[in-house]
């Protein structure tokens, strides 16, 4: 189905995808909570039923899963086993063949999971060693907070650097302060990661790279966009969509949005975690771009809503323009 080919640094753990047309198609699904119990079926085959149609008519080059891919709470689902869910999935994608790359979110390593992040990791790399493997999962990572951070090459017909894409691990949990579900921050030492890997990719280029970032929990700045956009503040512009809960951030700021308006690279932050919202906001230059979600299970009833179900799509072209689509799914 895609048109991309895929070669893998094993010094840097940096993933090139080349694409062969003149539009390289990147598809983001978010918060697909696949629960792998007994109870869960139903909404299993669902949740799978809706990725199938999604990549069908996105016809992707590459995927992205921002978060959450699984849904362990024995509360709402009688199962706990994370890692047999994220089996399921990555057959399932095997099973598809087009590339496709991941973050974690909140809730695929919580504390009530049957298996930690270090024994996902290890099914991850196993699916990614494989021969003709899509999984794009890299042995070696940056030496930052998280469960795994990475960027990806994307380049041009011609191998002409496109863009990068990194793929950043907004954590989960606050660790230490005695709270639950205190939602966590993207770290300083990732942040200094972000600004050093565009500064090398800029001096290796000679030039300008622009860059787009994906990752799970929104930062204040989401929040600030929906606020301006409410003002008619000059800053924000909306693109599409709606959102039908409060933004759910930190309530840590870690600035990472105030050094990506300082870094002038990174044109596009891509996520999910509020599974009702689903607006863009161009906020000081910058495209936040909520994704539909998938979820059949986490929220009451959602499985008989369909407005915020759905994905987004990402158009580049070789001239580094790109274009945002909104796909939905109405079953």
């Amino acid at each position: 189905m895609h048109s991309s080919s895929i070669a893998y640094n094993w010094e840097t753990g940096v993933y090139t995808v080349t694409g062969k047309n003149e539009e390289f198609r990147i598809l983001q699904l978010t918060d697909t909570h696949i629960c792998a119990s007994i109870s869960t079926i139903g909404t299993d085959r669902k949740v799978f039923d809706a990725c199938y149609a999604l990549i069908k008519e996105a016809q992707p080059d590459l995927i992205i899963v921002t978060g959450d891919l699984v849904f362990p709470i024995p509360l709402h689902t009688f199962g706990n086993d994370n890692l047999k869910a994220i089996g399921q999935f990555c057959k399932f994608m095997d099973h598809i063949g087009i590339p496709w790359a991941m973050v974690y979110g909140n809730h695929d390593t919580e504390i009530v999971a049957k298996y930690s992040a270090q024994e996902l990791s290890g099914l991850y790399r196993y699916y990614a060693d494989e021969a003709n493997s899509v999984m794009l999962y890299a042995d070696h990572q940056p030496d930052v907070y998280g469960r795994y951070n990475q960027y990806l090459r994307i380049e041009n017909s011609d191998h002409s650097l496109n863009r990068i894409i990194f793929l950043v691990d907004s954590n989960d949990y606050v660790k230490g302060t005695g709270k639950i579900n205190e939602y966590d921050s993207v770290h300083p030492d990732q942040i200094q990661w972000y600004e050093e890997t565009i500064d090398k990719v800029c001096e290796e280029e000679g030039r300008q790279v622009s860059s787009f970032v994906f990752m799970h929990i929104p930062f204040r700045a989401f929040a600030d966009a929906q606020e301006a956009l409410k003002n008619n503040s000059s800053d924000a512009v909306y693109l599409f969509g709606e959102n039908g809960e409060e933004v759910c951030h930190p309530d840590f700021d870690s600035g990472f949005f105030d050094v990506i308006l300082k870094k002038g690279s990174t044109q596009a932050v891509f996520i999910g975690h509020d599974h009702l919202n689903n607006m863009a906001v161009r906020y000081k230059g910058i495209d936040l771009v909520y994704s539909k979600s998938i979820d059949y299970i986490a929220y009451p009833g959602i499985s008989r809503k369909t407005a915020q179900r759905g994905a987004t799509l990402i158009v580049l072209s070789q001239d580094g323009t790109y274009r945002l689509e909104q796909l939905h799914y109405t079953k």
